[in-house]
């Protein structure tokens, strides 16, 4: 969340953070063309799939952890310090 006018508001990661996103739920590609002004899609969800094909754009969504315990995780994996929101 980037609007900070709301509470909690949000914080930067500190200088010297590390973080590995290592999450395989909700990775998505999409292949879209427009066709008559409209658009028409092909996806993949739980992988990223690169398309075969040209598009007119293409879309990626990873998700990215959002919760951290105030470890700089320079002693660990860069992993066990950070949670993903459901």
């Amino acid at each position: 969340r980037w609007d900070n006018s709301v509470l909690p508001r949000t914080e930067a990661f500190p200088p010297e953070f590390r973080m590995i996103a290592h999450s395989t739920d909700n990775l998505f590609t999409e292949c879209c063309d427009y066709i008559n002004g409209e658009e028409s899609c092909t996806d993949s969800t739980g992988v990223v799939n690169f398309p075969q094909r040209d598009c007119d754009f293409m879309s990626i969504a990873m998700p990215m952890p959002t919760c951290w315990n105030g470890g700089l995780g320079s002693d660990n994996d860069h992993m066990d310090h950070m949670a993903y929101t459901e």
